[in-house]
């Protein structure tokens, strides 16, 4: 992957490089399918949908239609793969971006969430609440 170039004012929040291509972040995600000469941006259909209001909306209604249907639309597979994604994504941090393989080797690695939200943030409103509480 090439190096971000500040002098032509691009720049990306992640990059993720794979075995057949790359991902940029940035106000729109950017694809590159391939690599060297044979890379080429694709824009998958989804791009051009617009997003849902909120995120949690899809996953309650998912959940409360399984309940209704006793079918299941996931079997917990994504929601695992997207925490050892965030846990790699983490591990790579606290090593100087070092490349993290997935799967990961060490099962035991965990996440947690800020104290901030862990302790209720985001549902009691705190945020730019100039009495937000101090989390040990």
């Amino acid at each position: 992957m090439l190096p971000p170039r500040p002098e032509l004012k691009i720049a990306y929040s992640t990059a993720v490089t794979g075995e057949t291509g790359q991902i940029w972040i940035m106000d729109r995600p950017i694809l590159i399918q391939g690599t060297g000469v044979e890379a080429t941006p694709v824009s998958p259909d989804f791009f051009s949908e617009p997003p849902p209001q909120h995120w949690i909306t899809p996953v309650v209604d998912r959940l409360v239609q399984a309940v209704d249907t006793g079918k299941l639309l996931c079997t917990g597979q994504d929601y695992h793969q997207a925490l050892e994604i965030a846990i790699a994504l983490t591990q790579s941090a606290h090593r100087n971006h070092e490349r993290i393989h997935l799967p990961l080797q060490d099962r035991a690695l965990k996440i947690y969430p800020s104290p901030y939200r862990l302790h209720g943030g985001d549902v009691t409103g705190w945020l730019g609440n100039s009495a937000t509480p101090q989390v040990e």
